[in-house]
Formats: C-alpha cells, sequence, structure tokens
C-alpha cells in the first residue's frame, strides 16, 4: 500500500531526526557537566579546611578588625583614670581560698569592667568563629551535593535523550 510506505518515509525521517538530535545531546548538557565540575571544585576548597581553622581564621580576622577601636579605648580610659587621679587605684584583692587556689588580684574598678567586656565580646565572637565553621562545611558540603544533581542532570539529559529515537524505532 502506497500510504504505508509514504507513512514508514515519514516515520524514517522523523527517526533519523530524532537520533540526529540525541546525537547533539551530549553536547547540548555540556554547561551542566562544567557547572557541576565547577560546584565539586568549589566545594573542595571549602572543605580543604577543618572547621577549627575556619574558626581561627575567623577570630584572627575579628580581632584585627577591633584591634584599633580597643586601643583607642583603652587609651582614653587610662587618659581618664590620670586625669582624675585614679590611675595607680586598686581595689577588690583577696587572699587564697580555703582550697589553697589564688585569690582575686586587686585591680581598678575601671579596667576590670573594660577587660571584663573585652572577655565577653571575646567569649561571643568565638562562639560565632564556631558557628562559622561549621558554616562552612555545611556549605561545601551542600556544593557537592548541588554538584551532584547538575551531573545526574547531564546524565539524564543525555540518556532521556535517545528515548525518543527508541520510541519511534519501537
Amino acid at each position: 500500500d502506497p500510504r504505508i510506505a509514504a507513512y514508514q518515509d515519514r516515520l524514517q525521517r522523523l527517526a533519523e531526526q530524532q537520533l540526529t538530535q540525541a546525537e547533539g545531546a551530549s553536547t547540548r548538557y555540556q554547561p551542566l557537566q562544567e557547572a557541576g565540575q565547577s560546584l565539586f571544585n568549589l566545594g573542595s576548597q571549602y572543605l580543604a579546611e577543618t572547621p577549627e581553622q575556619v574558626a581561627e581564621r575567623y577570630m584572627s580576622k575579628q580581632m584585627d578588625l577591633l584591634a584599633p577601636g580597643r586601643e583607642r579605648q583603652y587609651a582614653q580610659l587610662q587618659n581618664q583614670l590620670y586625669q582624675t587621679g585614679r590611675g595607680g587605684l586598686a581595689v577588690g584583692g583577696t587572699g587564697a581560698r580555703p582550697s589553697g587556689a589564688a585569690g582575686l588580684s586587686a585591680a581598678n574598678p575601671e579596667l576590670e569592667a573594660y577587660y571584663n567586656a573585652l572577655a565577653q565580646q571575646d567569649a561571643q565572637l568565638a562562639t560565632q568563629a564556631q558557628q562559622a565553621g561549621q558554616q562552612q562545611l555545611a556549605f561545601g558540603t551542600g556544593l557537592f551535593g548541588q554538584g551532584a544533581g547538575l551531573m545526574g542532570g547531564y546524565e539524564a539529559g543525555v540518556t532521556g535523550a535517545i528515548n525518543p529515537f527508541t520510541t519511534m524505532l519501537g
């Protein structure tokens, strides 16, 4: 029947088009593979440091940022104490503890408050530094997951591109 032969010819041309498209799928999906590899590389960079190393770097940067302000505050406090004649004032000393541990040393109240404030600020920074280390680890791990998703998309695209041909062939 000429109609059946015409259908066969059309189906053959359509199958050839589908096969040609499937052959070009790896090129079309190549950006997914490259992006996935880039995410793997970036994730490796984030995971190259331990959370402790990240925390140490975080603390170092924060201390560098805080140092000038702290130096100015200390100088202003020292200046104020000397101008009011309290530069050498120290109170609050205690003797040895019953356990034999050393007691509290005498201190200037304003300087003690200043150093206590710094200690609290440093403790807060240490907590933030630990969180920064954990966040970097989670972020680096997430990059690997996203990269794997892109690589899976590449494989699915390339594999799926042949499906119309195999369906047509069937």
